[in-house]
């Protein structure tokens, strides 16, 4: 279950000087230790790091079920819930863009998703 917030329906608006929240439900089937985001932007077919949210850890932004506090490593079969926010900085450019928010450990991908957006004014 992926939430970003405020989309109310795609593709996304992402209005320069906002904040966006994302809520990502996951349940691992592998210990992790460490994870990180992998966040880029296809922008006229090149893949540009979402500054300010590409390689963070996650760690520190992940609860349980019941909306606890989680730690790094996270536990094989445990539902967890990734809560974060990014700002959309004023200097991007205001186009259409292909958002691919991913989530690595050890440099594997074990989650991943893709959703249209339009950077505005």
């Amino acid at each position: 279950m992926v939430e970003i917030r405020p989309c109310k329906k795609l593709p996304c608006k992402l209005k320069k000087g906002t904040e966006q929240f994302i809520t990502i439900e996951f349940t691992p089937d592998t210990d992790f230790h460490d994870i990180k985001n992998k966040v880029s932007a296809n922008v006229f077919g090149v893949n540009v790091p979402f500054i300010g949210v590409d390689g963070n850890s996650i760690c520190s932004k992940v609860f349980t079920e019941s909306d606890e506090k989680a730690e790094c490593p996270l536990k094989a079969g445990t539902k967890y819930l990734y809560k974060d926010s990014f700002p959309i900085l004023s200097f991007y450019p205001t186009i259409a863009v292909q958002v691919r928010w991913a989530l690595q450990s050890s440099e594997k991908e074990f989650i991943c998703f893709e959703v249209p957006a339009k950077i505005i004014q």
